[in-house]
């Protein structure tokens, strides 16, 4: 009898340990992540410290949170750059990437601009580049096919979006407004206009994503 009750217990154990490895596998699918872009904010509407209590905070290129802190928080886990980024502003890039040396770094390139991985390999540093993710559209990032972008490419953003629902059930984004041709500018911290990408087929896919209970709006 005594042995009967030691083997329910151990049975009984086990099944608990299964459960709950399971349990942080789907905690793991569905941990608080949020991808934050770079429009312009709502200056009435503080989010700051709801963003910093998130899992991970995915930020882009040459985002700066100082002075900003109140609205966008000042969290960073994940940077998205893209292969142009890199290139184009390098010294900012190092400089950034020396101020969050910690952060998971990921470069992004379109499929258009794939040969440029060797070109990255020559103007970045050796230990930068061996630590990043290269995530290349078409490879490592699939969009859907039913988006037709022509001779345009989707964006660093669309293609994060796309990127981390890879990894994840579920993720939320804000600071997106899809190069609102409306707002003088496409960035909070500084006026420069859109060049290149596609306005209302960026907001398409991305409400689509909402819609299929993908992609939750902040």
């Amino acid at each position: 009898m005594k042995q009967k009750i030691i083997c329910i217990l151990i049975f009984v154990l086990l099944i608990f340990c299964y459960l709950f490895s399971k349990k942080e596998t789907f905690q793991n699918l569905n941990s608080k992540v949020l991808v934050i872009g770079n429009a312009p904010y709502n200056k009435k509407n503080k989010k700051g410290n709801i963003i910093n209590q998130y899992d991970k905070v995915v930020r882009f290129n040459s985002f700066s949170t100082e002075s900003h802190e109140d609205y966008i928080g000042s969290k960073v886990t994940d940077w998205v750059v893209s292969d142009s980024y890199c290139i184009l502003e390098k010294k900012h890039f190092l400089k950034t990437m020396k101020k969050y040396p910690n952060v998971n770094l990921k470069i992004i390139l379109p499929a258009v601009f794939s040969n440029n991985v060797d070109k990255l390999r020559r103007e970045l540093p050796e230990d930068i580049f061996d630590k990043a993710e290269i995530l290349i559209q078409d490879e490592n990032i699939i969009v859907d096919k039913q988006y037709n972008f022509g001779r345009r490419w989707p964006s660093t953003g669309i293609l994060a979006i796309y990127n981390y629902l890879n990894h994840f059930d579920k993720i939320n984004i804000a600071g997106f407004n899809h190069f609102d041709p409306t707002e003088k500018t496409i960035h909070y911290y500084e006026k420069r206009k859109q060049i290149g990408h596609q306005h209302n087929l960026e907001k398409k896919i991305v409400d689509d994503l909402v819609e299929k209970g993908r992609i939750e709006r902040l």
